[in-house]
């Protein structure tokens, strides 16, 4: 190497952005923006009223209940297991609704979907992005936070 060239690595941060943001696509994205999308579908294939269907987003209150254990986590174990299991559980609650055929299917699911919102979005993201990029934080946090609403658009 050349005295004084620098090397053409990528910094390891922008994958760590590529996940927050795949995070929020589906996390934020996948749940509330495209939900509405979904209700006369489910309606119709499981003969639910709106009412049923709807009342699963109020499990929504569910991640604001598990924030500060989520909180701990984080402070005690890092981002990566928190943020991995985190976006294996909202994984495994999308792979899982194929196989429902009850309302309580439906609202165990979302209970669970809720319990892993947080640290797939909210509280781990904003973590790794202020570790991997302290002068730009903010920057790198909205590039981020657009994952929300590019998942809504394309889910």
């Amino acid at each position: 190497m050349v005295s004084g060239a620098r090397s053409v690595r990528p910094h390891y941060g922008w994958a760590v952005i590529g996940v927050v943001f795949l995070g929020m696509a589906v996390g934020i994205g996948g749940t509330h923006y495209s939900f509405g999308v979904f209700v006369e579908p489910l309606e119709e294939e499981f003969g639910w009223n709106r009412t049923q269907v709807n009342a699963s987003l109020s499990f929504a209150a569910v991640s604001s209940l598990v924030a500060p254990l989520i909180g701990r986590a984080l402070d005690r174990f890092g981002a990566r297991p928190v943020m991995a299991a985190s976006i294996i559980t909202l994984a495994l609650t999308f792979g899982l609704r194929p196989l429902m055929g009850n309302v309580w299917h439906w609202y165990g699911l979302s209970f669970l979907h809720f319990v892993a919102f947080p640290g797939a979005t909210m509280l781990a993201g904003p973590k790794l992005v202020g570790s991997w990029f302290p002068r730009t934080r903010g920057r790198m946090m909205g590039v981020s936070s657009m994952g929300a609403n590019f998942g809504g658009i394309i889910l």
